[in-house]
């Protein structure tokens, strides 16, 4: 695996929304916000829109909302991506800090990897099946 796995230092994006769901601020590193600004968060990511009344009731005593592995969760972001949320107040107001973490590569990965041991799983299996079948120490080999 690459190192630059582990160091790309542009995987995470951070976002401020509003209580009512708009754009407040963005550092813009995976994604560029600029056209969004004036468009609701639901029209853009419809996964904001599907969890809208669980991000509602978060309060500043609770602790981060995170949902894994949102695949492709706008039409301009390919990938997998991991969501947080947390509910933070600046200057007397309430905002929903969220954090977008690209974690496609990793996914990736990880997915090429479980289809690597299932196979080897499977060819364990096999073989396995193919032992119980021995008689004599010539069947083995």
């Amino acid at each position: 695996m690459s190192s630059n796995l582990y160091t790309n230092k542009h995987f995470r994006q951070l976002i401020l929304l509003n209580e009512d769901f708009r754009l407040v601020a963005s550092d813009d590193i995976i994604f560029s916000t600029k056209k969004l600004k004036d468009v609701p968060v639901g029209k853009w990511f419809p996964f904001i829109e599907s969890v809208c009344d669980t991000l509602k009731d978060i309060k500043i005593s609770d602790g981060e909302i995170l949902f894994s592995r949102i695949e492709s969760p706008a039409l301009f972001l390919p990938g997998s991506y991991d969501f947080s949320f947390v509910k933070i107040v600046i200057e007397n107001k309430n905002y929903i800090q969220w954090s977008i973490y690209d974690y496609t590569k990793v996914y990736t990965y990880l997915t090429k990897y479980q289809q690597l041991k299932n196979e080897k799983d499977i060819y364990r299996q096999k073989l396995e099946y193919q032992n119980k079948k021995v008689k004599s120490i010539e069947d083995l080999f």
